[in-house]
């Protein structure tokens, strides 16, 4: 009876570890993932970086700087997905005859992961394009597309190489003679290229809104 009781009890051991084991594996394997989104994002902002001093060194007028924003549960008759996201990083560009070229990095990350470890978190670089509607000493109107790829990382075991769209209206308000407060809503679209179905085995739809700090000319 006491051997057959200890047997069971090794055998309750070897269970937990394994239940531990691979509650580790699962855990080191979302922490390495959010890392390599990461270090992309941060890739990125470096190339950003560069790319931006030759903008400035090529053309007069260019501006760059850092921003912060969210989705947004306004206009609820527009589709969109229900995941609760924030997103941060920096970007440039050069303003030619009101037209925008310019690039940008940026990570972003599950809100939920804060509170509850919600599994959503990347980053993304690419490039900017639009136009420039009103251009005032005061007040700028700008329309911008924002194309990138990028990691993405959607729960504990899954990832993706992804594609990044984003379209913005941003206000700009002149702070002084070299800084702008940008206030933007837009549309973003996320979604998978490799692996799987392109744009089906993820698939992130949703109106965002945000706050950027701009510095240039």
């Amino acid at each position: 009876m006491a051997k057959s009781i200890m047997e069971q009890n090794i055998m309750i051991q070897n269970i937990v570890a394994q239940k531990n084991d691979k509650q580790d594996l699962i855990s080191f394997s979302l922490r390495s993932k959010m890392l390599g989104s990461f270090a992309i994002a941060f890739i990125f902002l470096f190339l950003l970086l560069v790319f931006f001093s030759i903008d400035l060194l090529a053309f007069d007028f260019g501006c760059g700087g850092i921003f912060w924003g969210a989705n947004s549960s306004f206009f609820p008759s527009v589709p969109k997905s229900f995941v609760n996201f924030s997103y941060f990083g920096g970007y440039g560009y050069a303003n030619i005859s009101g037209t925008i070229f310019g690039g940008f990095g940026l990570a972003i990350l599950s809100n939920e992961k804060y509170f509850t470890g919600g599994d959503l978190a990347g980053g993304f670089g690419g490039l900017i394009t639009g136009i420039q509607f009103i251009d005032t000493y005061s007040v700028n109107l700008l329309l911008l597309v924002w194309l990138g790829l990028g990691g993405i990382s959607v729960d504990s075991t899954d990832g993706y190489f992804a594609g990044y769209i984003e379209i913005t209206m941003e206000l700009g308000i002149q702070i002084n003679s070299f800084t702008e407060l940008i206030l933007y809503a837009g549309y973003q679209i996320m979604g998978n290229l490799i692996s799987g179905r392109p744009f089906y085995d993820f698939f992130n739809q949703t109106v965002v809104i945000g706050v950027r700090l701009a510095f240039g000319s």
